[in-house]
């Protein structure tokens, strides 16, 4: 199966990362995981760990943050 979009939808992103984060710590994880969530949502492995740090500080739960503002035109 193919997936053609990134996944955007933030309860899969809070899923996951709550996944990564019981593996964690269980002393189970391992960059193969982190590897493998960021290819399903289209980013960097950086961007897993962000999230999991995001997560890490509040309470194990991935909370986002609110977007930034677009630029007004002029």
């Amino acid at each position: 199966m193919t997936i053609e979009q990134p996944l955007r939808d933030t309860s899969l992103r809070r899923a996951a990362v709550h996944r990564l984060m019981f593996l964690a710590q269980q002393n189970s994880l391992t960059t193969d995981h982190i590897i493998t969530v960021a290819e399903a949502f289209g980013v960097h492995p950086r961007s897993v760990r962000r999230w999991m740090d995001n997560a890490a500080q509040h309470n194990d739960r991935y909370t986002p943050g609110a977007p930034p503002p677009s630029p007004s035109p002029r």
